[in-house]
């Protein structure tokens, strides 16, 4: 495939991913993909500024002292109080200074107190517990010349905490408003008691720290580069790492669902290589685009923050690289440690990064690639350091750029990517008419350790599908259907022999399951494919549209394929398949998933009915099918009988009757007849016998009924070799019996069986038929089913509704109502490979001899029409009807030759035909759209007491 190809399909992944993420489910990616790293950066970054000092050590500019009088007028109407310790001094002097600083206190606004004591003034200035008080301050005098030891002045200022601490940026400093004006008056009074002299008026003060402004911030850089270094640095990895969650669930998700599988297999590259390289670069790159935003802002606040003196780009690049994988970090102080966690592992190597950082920023360097850690601390932090520069981490993360996605690729196409080998897609010259070639094909599952344990799925399988036929593989379980179709579309390896298929068109798969996104509109799928198999050609609206319609989609064009019905989502399977023009279909149909199912469905949308005007009753020892197309309210009506929904208000005469007992009145009592069968097992991981031990307590059974009814099951359902066993070590024939067993539980007069013989081959299905006709002795059977020849085959009377009843009767009755009729089918000579004319010579015979009533189209050679069994009115045309079937049998032998006929087949109407007839003309969405109960409903099943 040509580079612009891979790059067309590479940008349609890409959009599908932002498609998913970014519009579907912006909410919770805004939060987890933008808000949250940039939060919690922020929050991390800031703990720069919650640690630092905000300036104000070494020495301030001189200033005047201020008077006690300004002292006082600066404080204001705060600490009011001011105490005096006066321990009883007699002399003039100290009194005269007691009596001086007594009147400049008041005359300052102060309330003086006296005490005799120091201790008392706990009293007097009680403090909080921080050490403040009310206080202004206190004086305690000891002596004076005149009077105490020594003959000296001595006193003592008492000051609260309030005085730690200063900031040379401030005049107003504690010890500037408190201490130093109190002790500037006391000195300057004892000056003029002394000798008369007072002290000058202007004395300058110089407040200064124990520190320099250099050594604090070079302290409080030492301790956010340590904190960095032992926690900081792998709590940023931390709020930058949601991309490797969040890509990494994404991937999981779709993988899980089977979703990147159906992608490889329906991409036309030629190569399996390109097929993973275009999905996983196009998931790197949408991811990118969303987490961008949040990387560009975390790494600018990272960058001026945290690293002021570094390049921020730095920085920013590596939130972005480590933001890729999806490694666990490790740590180790020795420098091999380093090398090889930093080297393997990208978290470790984004933390080593980010220390070698920190440790720059402490002496306020910017980080330079050369630049090693022991270089630069010189012994001054006691901290084990590797040698590495920050260089060597940058060569480390252009390592893990290159070598994580080619390890991504290899794990990938050997773990979950689709095989190539043995597949080969060819051009139309090479397949000389065949769409799809198979020589030899063997597949073997080699997991065993024991040769003669690995099993052989396929054996040496040869064929050709001639290009505009349809093939169908018939096989009972467990044949090899399913391994073929893998194989042919690539989904498992092929152990020998070849496969090679028409790649011109490329490959449409349909799988086992609904294989779709649930975000995304059913335009949008289309959409996708047609540009993923077809990159240099882009569809039209009209080409879109016309696909959609073609599978009756029309109405659906722009809903969620999560709101769609099971049919509907199968339809839209259908769609992905045939977007893109393919060649090649590969199509499973022997799940029992009908194209016409609708899923249980307990949501209510607009004013739409799913079940209006019902009215049905069940025997005993009858066996009841009910049926109808996709969206038909089928399961709704199930819903109601088991009790899950509630009727509308509406619904105010509607009743619902089991053995005898109203499901609106007596609910408790009516539940206690009924048995469910659900579509899907519900299996745990408990044998056989405990499954049906805890339903049977679940029931209320005493303990010897529990015995009696269990025994009798498991006879009647022939499961005594399976017994004892896990059930999900069970085939699905034998599950779908234990969830029969289950319904059987407590006897039940009335058993709801959902399509009891999903995915069963016939062989089972026939075998399960008879078990349902041997237990539907004195019970009622509801079964919803698709397989119109199961309730041909099994039930008694058959309902076909489209929200309401369209038809109801015996089997016989419906038969003889709706489809009396004798269908032929033909197949031409030439068939696959008959000719436009050719088939219209066909035709003419065909409407030369028979009375058509109803044709269907030509395909791959083959004719289809209906003669009726009787004509209306006397005619001469001589054309035959199907009153006589040995007439038309006569007919066939005798013009097989001429009319170019291989093959025929002449029978009556199936239920098919019923079904088909009886559903036509019925608008499915108009009749039988969704809602919660709704209309006039009424139920009888079971017996009356």
């Amino acid at each position: 495939m040509i580079i612009s190809e891979l790059c067309g399909q590479t940008w349609t992944l890409t959009k599908k991913e932002l498609l998913l993420i970014a519009r579907r489910r912006w909410l919770s990616t805004f939060i987890r993909a933008v808000a949250f790293p940039i939060v919690l950066t922020a929050i991390l970054a800031s703990v720069k500024t919650w640690i630092h000092n905000d300036g104000g050590y070494g020495t301030a500019t001189p200033s005047p002292i201020r008077t006690l009088s300004e002292a006082f007028a600066v404080v204001g109407d705060t600490r009011k109080q001011f105490v005096i310790v006066d321990r009883g001094l007699q002399g003039a002097d100290v009194r005269a200074v007691i009596d001086e600083l007594d009147q400049a206190a008041r005359d300052g606004g102060r309330n003086v107190q006296f005490v005799t004591d120091s201790r008392q003034l706990i009293q007097v200035c009680p403090s909080s517990s921080k050490g403040v008080t009310s206080c202004f301050g206190a004086i305690d005098f000891w002596s004076s010349p005149d009077q105490g030891p020594n003959a000296i002045w001595n006193y003592t200022i008492w000051q609260d905490s309030v005085i730690a601490g200063a900031d040379v940026r401030s005049d107003a400093n504690p010890a500037q408003l408190y201490t130093i004006p109190l002790q500037r008056a006391v000195d300057s009074m004892i000056s003029r008691r002394n000798n008369g002299t007072a002290l000058p008026d202007t004395v300058l003060q110089y407040p200064f720290t124990s520190q320099t402004q250099a050594a604090v911030d070079f302290r409080d850089d030492k301790f956010f580069g340590l904190l960095i270094t032992q926690a900081l640095g792998f709590a940023l990895f931390l709020a930058m790492c949601g991309i490797t969650y969040h890509l990494t669930g994404h991937v999981v998700w779709q993988r899980e669902a089977g979703l990147l599988q159906l992608i490889d297999a329906q991409m036309p590259n030629t190569s399996r290589w390109e097929c993973l390289v275009a999905r996983m670069f196009a998931t790197h790159l949408a991811f990118d685009l969303i987490y961008m935003p949040a990387w560009i802002i975390c790494g600018a606040v990272v960058g001026t923050i945290i690293y002021p003196h570094s390049n921020a780009v730095v920085a920013a690049i590596a939130f972005a690289i480590v933001a890729q994988f999806t490694q666990s970090g490790q740590k180790s102080t020795q420098e091999a440690a380093v090398i090889a966690t930093g080297l393997l592992f990208p978290p470790s190597s984004f933390v080593y990064f980010l220390v070698s950082g920190a440790v720059s920023e402490i002496f306020s360097l910017p980080l330079t690639p050369h630049q090693s850690i022991p270089s630069l601390l010189g012994g001054l932090l006691e901290i084990r350091v590797w040698s590495l520069t920050p260089a060597h981490f940058l060569g480390f993360f252009a390592f893990q750029i290159a070598l994580y996605p080619i390890l991504a690729i290899f794990i990938e196409r050997f773990l979950w990517g689709c095989s190539f080998r043995g597949r080969h897609l060819r051009s139309a010259p090479e397949m000389a008419g065949n769409a799809l070639r198979i020589k030899n094909f063997t597949k073997r599952y080699n997991g065993a350790a024991k040769k003669r344990d690995r099993t052989l799925a396929v054996e040496d399988l040869s064929l050709d599908v001639y290009a505009g036929t349809i093939m169908v593989l018939l096989g009972q379980n467990g044949c090899g259907k399913s391994t073929t179709l893998s194989c042919i579309a690539g989904l498992e390896s092929i152990t020998e022999g070849t496969i090679e298929l028409d790649g011109t068109g490329g490959v449409g798969l349909c799988p086992q399951k609904n294989v779709i996104w649930p975000d995304m509109t059913v335009e949008e799928h289309v959409r996708f494919f047609e540009h993923l198999k077809k990159p240099s050609c882009r569809p039209s609206q009209a080409e879109v549209d016309r696909l959609i319609d073609g599978c009756d989609l029309k109405k659906k064009t722009h809903a969620s394929s999560k709101t769609l019905s099971g049919g509907q989502q199968r339809k839209l399977q259908l769609c992905m398949m045939l977007a893109g023009a393919i060649l090649v279909t590969v199509i499973w149909l022997t799940n029992g998933y009908a194209w016409y199912r609708i899923g249980y469905m307990f949501q209510s949308f607009k004013d739409n009915k799913a079940v209006d005007d019902v009215s049905f009753g069940i025997m005993p020892s009858e066996k009841f099918a009910l049926l109808g197309p996709n969206g038909a309210g089928k399961s709704t009506l199930i819903s109601l009988i088991r009790g899950d929904l509630q009727m509308d208000g509406s619904s105010s005469n509607a009743e619902i009757h089991i053995a005898g007992d109203s499901l609106i009145s007596s609910p408790v009592a009516a539940k206690q007849h009924l048995g469910v069968c659900p579509q899907f097992d519900a299996v745990d991981s408990m044998t056989l016998k405990e499954h049906l031990e805890f339903y049977a307590q679940a029931r209320g059974l005493s303990s010897k009924e529990k015995d009696e009814n269990i025994n009798k099951i498991i006879s009647r359902l022939g499961l005594g070799d399976h017994t004892n066993k896990l059930v999900k070590k069970l085939s699905g024939g034998t599950k779908r019996k234990m969830s029969l067993g289950i319904a059987l539980v407590g006897n039940p007069f009335v058993l709801l069986l959902d399509e009891p013989s999903s995915g069963m081959d016939a062989a089972s299905k026939r075998a399960l038929w008879s078990t349902l006709t041997a237990i539907s002795e004195g019970r009622s059977l509801l079964i919803t089913t698709h397989s119109m020849e199961e309730g041909d085959a099994l039930c008694d009377r058959a309902g076909i509704m489209a929200g309401r009843m369209l038809a109801l009767g015996t089997i016989k009755s419906l038969h003889e109502r709706y489809s009396d009729k004798v269908y032929v089918h033909l197949v031409h000579q030439n068939a696959p490979r008959s000719t436009p004319e050719k088939m219209a010579s066909l035709w003419q015979w065909v409407n030369s001899t028979f009375l058509v009533a109803e044709t269907e189209k030509s395909v791959g050679g083959q004719a289809r029409f209906a003669v009726p069994r009787a004509r209306q009115g006397t005619q001469s045309d001589q054309l035959l009807d199907g009153s006589h079937l040995g007439k038309l049998f006569q007919a066939m032998e005798a013009h097989k030759e001429r009319a170019s006929i291989r093959d025929y087949s002449i029978g009556h109407a199936t239920l098919d035909q019923v079904f088909v007839n009886v559903c036509q003309g019925v608008d499915e969405e108009n009749s039988a759209a969704v809602h919660r109960g709704g209309g006039l409903f009424s139920c009888v099943l079971g017996r009356s007491k």
